[in-house]
């Protein structure tokens, strides 16, 4: 749901977390594709697995909690990246810590940079990897960062103007 005064998202809809779910397969389906054709072993497909997983245990547990999304009723998280996922951690109040705010960009360029090594040998899949990761990365800055209402979060870019607009009418 979009305010319609501040065209900030109110309320994630499920439409969203199906359009980034699927934005999502292009970067981790051309990793994985990498991985399986020039991997000696399914052991460095798993550890990708791992990675991935880790990073959004990581993200969930400790950057989850503060979000504005994270906070709405219920005891189901849903937003656009998690949709029906238990609140296992309390919701906190506040920005982030300083940890979120340094993993998340470091998560992202271990899982970026880790199937770059089988992906070297293959320049087409390469090349839609590294685009596909940049286009989503700018994707989510334009179109969720820079509507988002969890104004506390290291990566919101909604400007002070519009912040304030929301601010007023979410207090009428």
């Amino acid at each position: 749901m979009i305010c319609s005064k501040t065209g900030l998202l109110v309320k994630p809809s499920y439409g969203r977390l199906i359009y980034w779910k699927l934005f999502t397969l292009i970067p981790f389906g051309t990793a994985i594709l990498g991985i399986i054709r020039y991997a000696d072993s399914i052991i460095w497909l798993l550890i990708y697995f791992g990675l991935c997983a880790a990073h959004i245990l990581i993200v969930y547990t400790n950057k989850c909690p503060h979000c504005a999304y994270y906070h709405l009723g219920g005891k189901i998280h849903k937003c656009s990246w998690l949709w029906q996922i238990p609140k296992v951690i309390k919701p906190k109040a506040g920005p982030q810590g300083k940890f979120v705010t340094k993993y998340v960009p470091f998560g992202i360029l271990i899982l970026t940079f880790y199937p770059t090594i089988w992906l070297w040998y293959q320049w087409e899949l390469l090349v839609t990897f590294l685009l596909s990761i940049g286009l989503m990365l700018t994707s989510v800055l334009m179109h969720e960062c820079s509507r988002c209402i969890s104004f506390d979060c290291g990566n919101n870019c909604v400007s002070e103007k519009i912040r304030k607009v929301f601010e007023k009418n979410k207090r009428t």
